[in-house]
């Protein structure tokens, strides 16, 4: 079996790097006039392999640089230990005494660093900072950010940050870091589709394998022209043994976690968008969702980049729309429960009785009344309270009385009725007096 050409989770070197050339040639334009710039690019879409590239001294070379005026110091803020302003700081300046063997001794460390790339001045040589994942060290550095800025406008020093977002969007106040406008950006994308194909036929062709053009238009539009994407699909079709069906189910297995690490970092609008992309207007959404490489735009609309994505984000919605209608069901069972103990109350009371729903008034206030008189000597009520209290038991208990005799229908005279219930009410009145008084 052939040797697998294809490379993923680490970054591709020399040979094994494909494309990219209009970014390339900005990027040595800017180390050449010594203009510090920015990486910006999603996860996984190739800033690393970039980075590490356009800093190899044949890169240099290749340009008509020499490469032994420029130190460069490449890190990734990653690999420190619970990165701090001051581990950040010291970093850059063992990285710098490493290559250059130049020991300085200071108490504060940018002083340090200041005088080494003072020296490196006097050498006639030029200092290349690249700074990885800068998004981790950015929104910590607060007060070091003027200095920063000062040791990056240096006569002869490139810094060049790798992130998911430009320095002012990364920054806890927006575009208020000082090192913001100091840094041009240099956006990293989707390959186009001749690109990815070139890249997929050149890589079998290095493993001794060659592809029909069918299968090479397949990866291709499955990839979307993520460079990363390209190199994972080649890795797993390399050798295969499987139908396509069946290696788009093992491929979008493989990539459930990548892309809800992608969706995990969305903006609400972004996502919804993704998730409606056929209908959706918003093209200032969908021009950022394509400077991120999820989405490419033709004949004026819209598409997800990668069908494997567009797999994923319709599982999402399917998920969205059940999560709905499981709420809507749930809301409508609560409902139709308070609708039913409602309706059953309505029958209960249009079964009683004239004399049932007076008599429960009644109680109710015979109740009341032998609590006020029980209080009375903490808190003695005052006599004309009390009148008008049962005067409105009484009024209460008339209007009920009529309200259910005039909706049951009821036969009975509704003036003789008023003058019974007035009557009894009365006389409930003053054996109340009579009772509560034993109290």
């Amino acid at each position: 079996m052939n040797e697998n050409p294809f490379i993923f989770g680490k970054p591709v070197k020399n040979d094994k790097f494909y494309n990219r050339k209009e970014e390339i040639e900005t990027a040595i334009g800017f180390i050449r006039s010594l203009q510090s710039f920015s990486v910006i690019g999603e996860r996984r879409i190739g800033k690393t392999s970039f980075l590490v590239h356009i800093l190899s001294k044949e890169r240099l070379s290749e340009h008509n640089m020499d490469p032994e005026k420029y130190i460069v110091v490449y890190f990734s803020i990653s690999s420190l230990y619970k990165p701090t302003e001051d581990t950040f700081v010291k970093t850059i300046v063992k990285n710098i005494q490493e290559k250059t063997e130049i020991e300085i001794k200071s108490v504060d460390v940018f002083e340090t660093l200041k005088t080494l790339v003072e020296n490196l001045a006097s050498d006639d040589k030029n200092l290349i900072i690249a700074l990885d994942e800068f998004e981790i060290i950015a929104p910590i550095l607060g007060d070091f950010s003027p200095q920063l800025r000062h040791i990056f406008q240096l006569p002869n020093v490139v810094a060049i940050t790798a992130s998911q977002k430009t320095i002012g969007e990364l920054s806890p106040d927006g575009t208020a870091s000082p090192l913001f406008n100091i840094f041009s950006n240099l956006s990293l994308g989707l390959f186009s589709k001749e690109e990815t194909e070139d890249m997929i036929k050149d890589m079998f062709h290095k493993g001794e394998q060659e592809l029909r053009e069918d299968e090479v238009s397949f990866l291709a539009d499955l990839s979307g022209g993520n460079p990363w994407l390209i190199q994972l699909l080649g890795f797993h079709y390399f050798n295969k043994e499987m139908t396509r069906g069946e290696f788009e189910n093992k491929m979008l297995d493989q990539l459930k976690d990548v892309f809800e690490g992608y969706w995990k970092h969305l903006s609400k609008e972004e996502r919804e968008f993704l998730l409606n992309v056929e209908t959706s207007n918003n093209n200032h959404v969908g021009h950022n969702l394509e400077k991120k490489g999820f989405v490419i735009r033709e004949n004026r609309k819209w598409r997800i980049f990668s069908p494997l994505f567009q797999k994923f984000l319709s599982t999402k919605k399917e998920k969205e729309e059940n999560g709905k209608i499981a709420e809507i069901t749930k809301k409508e069972k609560k409902e139709g429960k308070f609708q039913r103990f409602r309706k059953s109350i309505k029958d209960r009371l249009k079964r009683l009785s004239l004399l049932e729903i007076v008599g429960w008034i009644l109680i109710v206030a015979i109740i009341i009344y032998i609590l006020l008189k029980l209080l009375g000597p903490l808190n003695k009520p005052d006599e004309s309270f009390l009148e008008d209290f049962f005067q409105q038991v009484a009024f209460t208990s008339l209007a009920i009385v009529l309200s259910f005799h005039s909706t049951r229908k009821a036969t009975v005279d509704t003036n003789e009725e008023i003058m019974k219930t007035n009557q009894l009410l009365q006389e409930t009145i003053k054996k109340l007096d009579d009772v509560a008084d034993k109290f």
